[in-house]
């Protein structure tokens, strides 16, 4: 990789976010810290979704006002020229007092298999049902009844080098792709 991006693989090989590779990466004293109202926003493709959503998880359990927006963006795109309205309103009504008090729910998902923006009261959700899917015998069906008795066997390989075809995945910006050495 050239010394390009070295953090990729190490990040892929130290799933555990309390391992020390990750110290200089803890936020949450600053997140104690916080007192007034915080805007966080991410991307379902952007590589910090995980980190963003403690966020927003650590402070709202300590009753800070936090609004919290997830589009279909990697985490460039969120940070985007074009997606800063939202920042400016934000602004505006909270550290400028230039705008009245929003009804707007405190947390905005974009929903990409329906293409629709949903307002909710916090993240995540309330459940209204679990759902089970089973990996069928021929590798490529899900479907909530489990296999046969006499189905195959499934099995699923992961090679960081030939990575499974996407259309994101947690990025920076799109277009980048993992290199072989």
């Amino acid at each position: 990789m050239d010394g390009r991006a070295p953090y990729v693989l190490q990040t892929m090989k130290t799933p555990d976010l309390d391992d020390p590779f990750y110290a200089s990466n803890r936020h949450g004293a600053a997140l104690d810290r916080t007192k007034g109202p915080l805007l966080l926003r991410t991307g379902w493709y952007d590589r910090s979704t995980a980190q963003t959503l403690a966020a927003y998880a650590r402070v709202r359990d300590h009753g800070i006002k936090v609004y919290l927006t997830v589009g279909s963006w990697t985490h460039t795109e969120a940070c985007g020229m074009d997606q800063m309205s939202e920042v400016y309103d934000f602004l505006d009504e909270f550290v400028a007092g230039a705008k009245e008090s929003s009804d707007r729910l405190p947390v905005r998902v974009f929903a990409t298999g329906v293409d629709e923006w949903r307002s909710l009261p916090s993240w995540p959700p309330a459940a209204t049902q679990n759902r089970v899917f089973y990996l069928h015998g021929d590798n490529k069906t899900l479907d909530a009844e489990a296999p046969g008795a006499d189905s195959p066997s499934t099995r699923f390989v992961y090679d960081p080098y030939k990575p499974t075809p996407t259309m994101g995945g947690p990025l920076l910006t799109r277009g980048l792709e993992l290199e072989r050495r």
